[in-house]
């Protein structure tokens, strides 16, 4: 039998920026803890990041616990307000917008 598990040895990261990437076999959301922009390249300047690398079947169920979660909290503290985005410069923009694109044709 497994041991239980001790949340209190957990590593807990904090994280205000998220990210997902697609491939065949994983789906992989990478946390980051951004603190600011660099102004030279536009790159994040993320001095902590975390990439959770998950089956698409561990991904889909993920999906929905965080669903519920969000539906729970929504129903006790109100609708959460809309999360800002932060304006890409245009380079970033467009090759993000490209390969969503290549991504949603394939579905």
């Amino acid at each position: 039998m497994a041991n239980p598990v001790d949340f209190a040895s957990i590593t807990r990261f904090y994280a205000n920026h998220t990210q997902v990437n697609v491939s065949l076999f994983e789906i992989r959301l990478v946390a980051s803890f951004v603190v600011g922009i660099n102004p030279e390249n536009h790159h994040l300047l993320a001095p902590e990041s975390l990439i959770l690398s998950m089956s698409p079947e561990l991904a889909a169920s993920a999906h929905r616990l965080l669903g519920k979660a969000l539906e729970a909290y929504a129903r006790e503290y109100g609708e959460l307000r809309a999360a800002k985005q932060a304006k890409q410069p245009p380079s970033v923009q467009e090759n993000y917008d490209s390969r969503a694109s290549e991504i949603l044709d394939k579905t």
